[in-house]
């Protein structure tokens, strides 16, 4: 592990993490179904410390353990130009011929009138390619088994995230299953 602190350009700061566990945000996260493993490298930058403005983190590890499974490559990206702005967002991870890419900004603050200029309003177009249905075992592992199969998916998610909307479409191959039945 590692920690650098840097100046970056007149008034700001480059804040470097190396070899970081992911595992230690497991507690924070506190979500049973999916235990975080990784060792990341970070890096946070700020353009104006003083003003707080022109903000960016950057995520990467060469390899995401979602519960001892292999998932694969991790990028994240974030921006912020200032507090008063949306925070943009990207996601990738990367497996073979698998690929989970997530991109989109959410609101910290109200910066119009229109309705996706208010606080708390977000967009996020979430595209999936040869995704295994196996992941589904994560969220709903205690009804199903033996998950096999693939998906690929376009969604969009956008509105105040206390009330998303959600559309687009999904597409399962070679999917199949085992139902386990509780039977009184």
């Amino acid at each position: 592990k590692a920690v650098s602190l840097e100046s970056y350009g007149d008034k700001g700061i480059e804040l470097d993490f190396l070899n970081f566990e992911l595992a230690e945000i497991n507690p924070l996260i506190n979500f049973e179904p999916i235990q975080f493993k990784a060792s990341v490298n970070a890096s946070v930058f700020i353009g104006d410390l003083f003003k707080m403005t022109d903000l960016s983190l950057a995520v990467v590890s060469d390899s995401l353990f979602l519960n001892e499974d292999d998932a694969g490559i991790l990028l994240v990206n974030a921006s912020l130009k200032d507090l008063g702005k949306p925070l943009h967002f990207y996601f990738n991870l990367t497996r073979d011929t698998a690929q989970l890419l997530a991109e989109g900004y959410y609101n910290l603050s109200d910066f119009g009138d229109a309705f996706w200029q208010k606080k708390n309003f977000f967009n996020l177009d979430l595209n999936i390619h040869s995704y295994p249905l196996a992941i589904a075992e994560y969220f709903i592992g205690g009804t199903v088994s033996q998950v096999k199969g693939y998906f690929d998916a376009n969604l969009q998610f956008s509105g105040q995230s206390s009330q998303p909307d959600v559309e687009g479409k999904m597409y399962l191959f070679d999917a199949s299953t085992r139902f386990l039945c509780i039977c009184l």
